[in-house]
């Protein structure tokens, strides 16, 4: 069956793999689907130029080497970051970088740290409940900016972002209202939403930066309210 051709609504397919039934996770939940194929990535607010010329989303199933571990995998990604990077420095997403995960910890996340503190705490007949890291969401900076300690024009600068580098939003606010230029060089937008940022993923909160000079490849405010 692997290379055969099929015909789906008058355009030509090649097999080129079978699956399994997988967690519903991996695909979203459409337990009817049988046929998986290619589709135009299609965003809402974005020009397809826009799209071409990168952007920070993209999943991809796959199987390692026979005899290679997924530590030697993920040893292997940054150069593979950086090559990319050099031979795209003006695609929006060449700040990026690339993430690996086995399928149990995708399905059901590294449960091994939990279980382990959870019988620690029991076996000390303690236990202490942790609120966690917030939830971070990808975002791309338009242009250079200044980062405000609050959503406000006026209020104190905090330090300076400069034009596609990488942020992670922790949450969002209302405040002054922002015009942007517009992702993919698209219409000019206003709007009183600031996306609270910091440009590490387990770094210290910076400040607000307006939403308008960030892409986050949607129309919607990320993160929750701050």
């Amino acid at each position: 069956m692997i290379g055969r051709a099929v015909s789906i609504d008058n355009t030509s397919y090649t097999i080129v793999g079978v699956l399994p039934n997988q967690p519903a996770a991996w695909f979203g939940n459409n337990p009817v689907a049988e046929v998986w194929t290619t589709k135009p990535f299609i965003l809402p607010g974005f020009s397809q130029e826009r799209i071409m010329r990168g952007t920070g989303f993209l999943r991809v199933i796959g199987r390692p080497k026979s005899g290679m571990t997924i530590e030697q995998v993920r040893a292997a990604l940054p150069s593979l970051d950086q090559s990319y990077a050099t031979q795209y420095p003006d695609k929006a997403d060449s700040s990026g970088f690339t993430t690996v995960k086995n399928l149990p910890e995708d399905v059901s996340g590294n449960l091994r740290p939990a279980f382990a503190t959870l019988l620690a705490a029991v076996a000390f007949g303690v236990i202490v409940l942790n609120r966690g890291e917030p939830q971070l969401y990808r975002g791309v900076i338009l242009e250079r900016v200044e980062v405000r300690a609050e959503p406000y024009l006026d209020s104190k600068s905090v330090g300076r972002l400069s034009e596609k580098e990488a942020v992670y939003i922790v949450c969002h606010a209302r405040g002054d209202e922002v015009q942007g230029i517009g992702a993919g060089g698209g219409p000019p937008i206003n709007t009183r939403i600031w996306d609270k940022v910091r440009t590490e993923a387990d770094g210290k909160d910076l400040g607000f930066v307006p939403d308008a000079k960030v892409d986050t490849g949607g129309t919607e405010p990320q993160g929750p309210p701050c």
